[in-house]
């Protein structure tokens, strides 16, 4: 029993490892600000998704939650991967970090958030360009 502990451990260190050392071999390495990221944010006592848009270095905010995606890349398997800050501002005053590290969009219960009202996902990232492209309204309204 024991043992099997052990190898799943090894097992969990692997895939962690090698899911966050292709992560950051695609990481920019000065940031990237013209990339799009969705966060989804569930609250857990209605149990009402939101989806959040925002851009890398710039922060969303739902209720008493203040997101900062720093950075975003997909790695070869397609997995999307962000750098994320996540701070708690309840109306009683303080803030609190809930959460700093990389979030993984396959795989969200690698780095899960311990809050008692909301649950915080990585969705996506893409490149503004190729949303503005897919997008005909909104290329329509930047020009």
């Amino acid at each position: 029993m024991a043992h099997q502990a052990a190898y799943f451990l090894l097992a969990l260190a692997g895939v962690t490892f090698s899911a966050g050392a292709a992560c950051a071999e695609n990481a920019p390495r000065k940031g990237n600000k013209d990339v799009a990221v969705w966060v989804r944010v569930i609250d857990k006592v209605s149990g009402t998704p939101h989806t959040l848009e925002t851009t890398a270095g710039v922060v969303a905010n739902y209720q008493s939650l203040s997101v900062l995606p720093r950075r975003c890349s997909v790695n070869e398997e397609g997995e999307f991967a962000a750098l994320m800050e996540v701070y708690d501002q309840p109306p009683n005053g303080g803030t609190t970090e809930v959460f700093s590290g990389w979030m993984f969009s396959t795989s969200p219960s690698l780095t899960f958030i311990e809050h008692p009202f909301y649950d915080v996902s990585l969705v996506k990232c893409a490149p503004k360009k190729e949303e503005k492209e897919k997008n005909p309204a909104a290329k329509k309204d930047a020009g």
